[in-house]
């Protein structure tokens, strides 16, 4: 008695992870669809004798179909034993159809991340359904198109990527050509995104990190051969419009009640946060600011120059002192220092005055000296002119 088992042939290459699923008939000496009695498959790989069982299900007349078998192999259920680049087999260890066994029969091949191509590997890898890799300095993949699109690629969905990348990328332009050329799409008011031509999310940092570690873009200038470093960034306008939205070199909005526009830190000797140059005089101003319902704001941390800080001493603050009848400077006096702080009467400063030369004279002020919007000092000395001298202090 002769039976016949009708198998699948190869039926592909998989992703591991993936499930694979083979379906098999049997049938009689006469041709007709039969049951298999007891059937038992197991998992073959490659060229050796281990198998498996995990992972495996064995349906017996599918959709009540007599003769008609489904094996369903989950790839997860033992990651060791469905390993990627492996072949495998689905073979019936046990089993007869009347008293002939059927023990042996092969059912079913798949892989798993194991076919090939020209020049490399093209197979499902353990994060994608395909991979290519090449182990010469040939690419993994080239595409060229002299007409039209080389790569078209397109997200339908709100969430995913197009096109993400893990690690380095090069891209060289032709000359006269853009190396990448990003184009946005429409602004979706739902979601409050797209429509940028690039948009970058920085990464997470560890301590140990370099500074520019988790960045969403750092740019470092390059150095031609022989000349001085070029800009890390360059950005013109096209159309030289002043106004948001209206062809800005760079527009920056900040939507939230929290955070800054830029922030821009300055380290080192003669080193600056911003620098700008201006243009032709009369023309074009280095920085120009335009004040909205919320004016124009300009705060420093510590001042190097003239501003003088409400209630924060000074020291070494000079005052010229002149003689009462022909008014010229006068040297030698003992200076006696008082202060007004916003319209109150005046007190005694902190500290003395002592002489510098020439008719001229410091004091060093204390911050209770300076606790005030407005502050007026006033030194008188015997013989002297009184001197008067009013500060409008910063924040």
């Amino acid at each position: 008695m002769s039976l016949l088992i009708q198998a699948a042939s190869y039926v592909g290459d998989y992703a591991v992870g993936d499930t694979v699923r083979i379906k098999f008939n049997a049938t009689d000496a006469a041709g007709v669809l039969t049951a298999i009695t007891t059937p038992t498959v197991k998992c073959y790989k490659d060229d050796d004798g281990t198998e498996s069982t995990a992972g495996i299900t064995l349906t017996e007349g599918f959709d009540s179909r007599t003769g008609l078998y489904s094996a369903i192999i989950d790839t997860t259920a033992d990651g060791t034993f469905y390993s990627k680049g492996s072949a495998f087999e689905l073979v019936l260890t046990a089993g007869s159809v009347g008293l002939v066994s059927v023990v042996g029969t092969v059912v079913g091949h798949f892989s798993l991340a194991n076919r090939t191509l020209a020049d490399g590997k093209t197979h499902g890898g353990t994060t994608a359904k395909m991979e290519l890799g090449s182990t010469s300095a040939t690419p993994a993949l080239k595409i060229k198109n002299t007409s039209g699109n080389a790569l078209l690629l397109e997200q339908t969905a709100n969430t995913g990527f197009a096109l993400r990348c893990s690690g380095s990328v090069f891209v060289q332009g032709s000359p006269g050509q853009d190396a990448v050329l990003l184009s946005g799409g429409v602004w979706d008011s739902e979601f409050d995104q797209g429509g940028a031509g690039l948009a970058l999310a920085g990464g997470s940092a560890t301590a140990s990190a370099s500074s520019y570690a988790g960045a969403g873009l750092f740019v470092q200038s390059g150095s031609p051969s022989g000349g001085t470093p070029g800009d890390a960034v360059y950005i013109q306008n096209k159309t030289g419009y002043s106004n948001m939205g209206s062809g800005n070199a760079i527009g920056i909005l900040c939507a939230t009640n929290a955070g800054h526009g830029i922030v821009i830190t300055a380290t080192g000797t003669d080193k600056h946060g911003i620098f700008v140059t201006g243009g032709t005089a009369g023309t074009s101003d280095a920085v120009k600011l335009v004040a909205g319902t919320g004016g124009v704001s300009l705060r420093a941390a510590t001042f190097t120059g003239h501003a003088i800080r409400k209630n924060v001493a000074l020291a070494n603050f000079n005052f010229l002192m002149t003689d009462s009848t022909g008014h010229a400077p006068v040297t030698g006096k003992t200076i006696t220092a008082t202060r007004s702080i916003d319209g109150a009467a005046f007190g005694a400063c902190a500290n003395a005055a002592a002489e510098v030369a020439s008719g001229i004279y410091k004091i060093s002020l204390a911050a209770t000296d300076l606790n005030g919007d407005v502050v007026t000092l006033q030194f008188t000395a015997t013989g002297c002119d009184t001197t008067f001298v009013t500060i409008v202090t910063q924040p």
